[in-house]
């Protein structure tokens, strides 16, 4: 499966937007590292198509190596990027 940067894009879309694949548009290339906040910048995901439009797919846990609900919340909650989910 493919898989890509994506940029979140506040306010997200409801509910839980920091976990919503809505919320997020894909991006080209590796966004620079940001950290220490509590705010998602970028996710590090698999793709998917809806309606059209290329976006994260975002498990509640064990997705090898791509971004899951766990770490994004771990990362919000810390207000500390992790490899895959970058806060600013």
């Amino acid at each position: 499966m493919a898989t890509s940067w994506f940029k979140f894009n506040p306010p997200g879309v409801q509910p839980f937007p920091n976990t919503n694949p809505l919320s997020y548009t894909v991006i080209s290339g590796t966004p620079g590292f940001v950290t220490g906040s509590s705010t998602v910048a970028f996710i590090f995901a698999t793709t998917q198509v809806i309606g059209g439009i290329v976006r994260p797919i975002i498990p509640a846990s064990s997705s090898l190596g791509n971004v899951t609900t766990t770490e994004i919340n771990t990362d919000v909650l810390q207000q500390q990027s992790s490899g895959n989910c970058y806060v600013s």
